[in-house]
């Protein structure tokens, strides 16, 4: 696939295959036009010269100004959209503007912590945003869910207004009449759901609600997840003894260093999301890189509390905890409980339970330097 073919990098690369553009890092701060498609992700992302069909932009800060002859995607921190778009936009970031000399041929779907919509949309609008302003008709009907909504001079709304705001926001009759607004209280479940309706009808015909949980339900769930957690503990101690036994005794005698090993170990993990999401060759990583740092947490918790009940088993004794694998379960199982009453001691029951999976995950870091550490040379 041409997709896998993109590289980006700091000094930045632009590629060009089935008249289909990739561009990425510092390439994609200067774009040429493309005769298809454009694909773009970088820090800075702008385009300034026309698109046959279809653009994909991604980056931190993003300004296309080129007319794009079929639909646009747009998703960043910084947003501005200023040139003709053919089809359908899409676009989400924390700020975005699609300013006057933007126009749209189909729908607009946008959202974003601050919206800003002064060029014409002749299909339908939806936006979600903290701040919308609407200042350009719509041909359509309008879905708009804001905390704050500001209608400028030129705001036209031809079809229905479907609004999710304050109650105190007005809505000026030039925008659209009143008789063609459909108001939804900003307190209202799944205010923004098109789905929503379908799934009462099929919780109903179950005679059952949809809502939350009572006390039994979320009581079950935490049993099950204790469960959970103490089958997939007791799964490591007896498939892997001596691994889990090196682990122990490393978060043991070095439980200073396993907690900053652990700290930087976790913060690698969290931080290779965004830098995969960052570029096309590393998007598909991303669900991955996900599911890894959910396993490794898991095993890291796990460990953490088997160090922390192993410790009290011996200090309770005066000597070295109990052996066998009925002891090291047992230990978990107590320690599972007692970390999870921890959760209901704010702040403090947290911290700990936050510093135990931070624990194995050092001594995990730990193992695994002493096996990538070369071997000591013999001194003659």
């Amino acid at each position: 696939m041409p997709l896998l073919l993109f590289v980006s990098g700091a000094s930045g690369q632009t590629l060009s295959f089935g008249t289909d553009v990739y561009a990425g890092g510092e390439g994609a701060s200067g774009i040429a036009s493309a005769p298809r498609s454009l694909f773009a992700a970088g820090p800075a992302v702008r385009v300034d010269s026309p698109i046959g069909r279809d653009a994909h932009l991604a980056g931190f800060s993003v300004h296309a100004s080129g007319a794009t002859g079929g639909d646009l995607y747009a998703m960043g921190g910084d947003i501005t959209l200023d040139g003709a778009v053919g089809g359908d936009l899409t676009a989400g970031g924390f700020s975005l503007s699609v300013g006057p000399g933007a126009s749209v041929e189909g729908n607009a779907r946008l959202a974003g912590g601050s919206v800003s919509i002064a060029a014409p949309v002749r299909g339908a609008l939806t936006v979600s945003g903290g701040a919308v302003t609407l200042d350009a008709p719509v041909g359509g009907d309008a879905w708009i869910a804001a905390d704050h909504l500001k209608f400028g001079p030129a705001a036209r709304i031809a079809g229905q207004l479907h609004l999710t705001a304050p109650d105190e926001v007005e809505v000026p009759g030039a925008v659209v009449p009143a008789d063609r607004i459909t108001r939804r209280p900003m307190s209202e479940a799944g205010r923004f759901d098109p789905g929503r309706e379908w799934r009462r009808d099929w919780m109903l015909a179950h005679h059952e609600e949809w809502g939350i949980p009572g006390a039994l339900g979320l009581s079950l769930a935490a049993v099950l997840t204790l469960l959970f957690l103490l089958a997939a503990g007791a799964a490591f101690l007896a498939s892997a003894p001596v691994l889990v036994e090196r682990l122990r005794r490393q978060a043991s005698l070095r439980p200073w260093r396993a907690l900053l090993l652990g700290a930087l170990g976790l913060s690698a993990l969290v931080g290779a999301i965004p830098v995969a999401a960052a570029s096309l060759i590393g998007l598909p990583l991303v669900p991955i890189a996900i599911l890894a740092l959910i396993l490794l947490w898991t095993l890291g918790y796990l460990l953490g509390l088997h160090v922390a009940a192993q410790a009290v088993l011996a200090g309770l004794r005066g000597h070295a905890a109990p052996a066998g694998f009925g002891w090291s379960v047992l230990g978990l199982a107590l320690a599972l409980l007692l970390a999870a009453l921890l959760n209901f001691v704010p702040l403090l029951g947290w911290m700990a339970n936050m510093l135990l999976g931070i624990l194995g995950l050092g001594a995990v870091a730990l193992v695994l330097a002493e096996r990538l550490a070369p071997p000591p040379r013999d001194v003659p």
